[in-house]
């Protein structure tokens, strides 16, 4: 059996939490921490495990407010260029 971190992640991907999960492996760690995230699924956006420093899995749930929708030319044109790649890999998230 190995240790493991369950890291909660916040609205801004931040670590808001986390719990230890003892697991045989990658898949089986993963598990654990995809129904930690389910118990607590409304104050959390995501999680991620990591063993040590290592990194295992990464889970963002779709944010509901947020429409799969291309941004209009006027709207693209109105925002930094950070905030429209922003706004990109967000849709590229919710539509997978």
């Amino acid at each position: 059996m190995a240790s493991y971190w369950c890291y909660f992640l916040d609205e801004e991907s931040t670590l808001a939490d986390g719990e230890g999960v003892v697991a045989e492996s990658d898949d089986a760690a993963r598990l654990a921490s995809e129904r930690l995230f389910l118990a607590a699924r409304d104050a959390f956006l995501g999680f991620e495990v990591w063993q040590g420093s290592r990194f295992v899995h990464r889970h963002i749930k779709p944010l509901p407010q947020i429409r799969a929708v291309a941004p209009s030319k006027a709207a693209v044109a109105a925002k930094p260029a950070a905030e429209v790649v922003e706004l990109e890999e967000r849709r590229l998230l919710v539509n997978g």
